[in-house]
């Protein structure tokens, strides 16, 4: 018979430090027994006591007297997320693993120092994970967004709800098909090819593998500066084209293309396009230029333009190191910014077109 009432036993554990509770709990079979009839009201007395505070790092989910929070008992994490429902998570620091949140919609982590892999959240909409050491990751069955800058990731799965991704600076060597997804950042990867993509409309492959690139349907803006790129096909619905540094000898009509960057490749002629108002290839190989019925601002230097036809938009001119006489720009009606002998140089409004639009 015990020598010491319940409501005596209840005040010793409620004033146990956490990292003791387990110790008091299997000191005598007593002791289990109570804890075990009254585990329900231990665990909720403890959540009430334990505010959780994921920015504080003093916080009793992190430390509490030296008991990390990866080593609370897996009966009180399942109870502390029950009881508080949690749909948002913030976290940094050192996690080797992570539970499965049936509740959490959002997740942003960064800094985390472990965590190779992450589990399969049910209810999850939004996960970011910046500046970490994913290597691996699931199929999340809601998904929409991905942000993963800074980790380790070699491949990554068909997510059937996913519309944006972000993942610069990791080592990815492949990419499947996503068919929600619009927008695609993989700056910094080992991308050698690239599939059909439903329904992207934004694409950020700066310094990759790339060696091709297939149509895609609904593609407005293309970055893939530093490639092997050698062609390009026609892409219907694409504005923007940006691939300087890489390989290509041509290039075709694209119907919509309002924007064109393609300084350091090797082309050696270009096509009228009927929308274009943007033209910049500096360091290539064109020995001539046909007439572009909208384009506003021309940068051609270092090529081999020996004549330039009249342009009725243009507006600014730039042809350094070209064997151009100056009267070739003499019949240019609205041009007011010309250098073909000078010094002046200007910068690329497309340079970098990973841009707050895709944010």
């Amino acid at each position: 018979m015990s020598i010491i009432p319940d409501d005596i036993k209840m005040e010793i554990v409620l004033k146990t430090r956490l990292e003791n509770l387990q110790t008091l709990c299997s000191a005598n079979r007593e002791w289990s027994t109570f804890c075990k009839v009254n585990k329900k009201y231990i665990q909720r007395k403890f959540v009430e006591t334990y505010i959780p505070d994921y920015l504080d790092p003093t916080n009793v989910i992190y430390v509490d007297g030296g008991a990390e929070y990866k080593d609370f008992s897996s009966i009180w994490k399942t109870y502390f997320i029950e009881y508080y429902h949690v749909e948002a998570l913030e976290i940094t620091g050192d996690f080797t693993s992570f539970m499965i949140l049936p509740n959490m919609i959002e997740f942003e982590g960064s800094d985390i120092i472990g965590l190779k892999t992450f589990p399969i959240q049910p209810n999850m909409i939004d996960f970011r994970i910046n500046d970490s050491q994913l290597t691996s990751f699931p199929i999340q069955p809601k998904m929409e967004s991905f942000y993963a800058d800074n980790n380790q990731l070699t491949s990554f799965p068909i997510q059937p709800k996913m519309e944006s991704f972000y993942a610069d600076n990791n080592q990815l060597t492949s990419f499947p098909i996503q068919p929600k997804m619009i927008t695609c950042i993989v700056a910094n990867n080992q991308l050698t090819s690239f599939p059909i993509q439903p329904k992207m409309t934004h694409f950020y492959a700066v310094n990759n593998q790339l060696t091709s690139f297939p149509i895609q349907p609904k593609m407005m803006n293309f970055n893939a500066g530093n490639n092997q790129l050698t062609s390009f096909p026609i892409q219907p619905e694409m504005t923007h084209f940006n691939a300087g540094d890489n390989q290509l000898t041509s290039f075709p009509i694209q119907p919509k293309m309002e924007s064109f960057y393609a300084d350091n490749n090797q082309l050696t002629s270009f096509p009228i396009q009927p929308k274009m108002t943007h033209f910049y290839a500096v360091n290539n190989q064109l020995t001539s230029f046909p007439i572009q019925p909208n384009m506003q601002s021309f940068k051609g230097n270092n090529n081999q333009l020996t004549s330039f036809p009249t342009q009725p938009e243009m507006e600014s001119f730039y042809a350094l190191g070209n064997p151009l006489p100056l009267e070739s720009i003499d019949d240019q009606p609205d041009m007011f910014d010309t250098d073909i002998i000078g010094l002046e140089t200007v910068e690329n409004p497309y340079d970098d077109y990973k841009s707050d639009d895709y944010d």
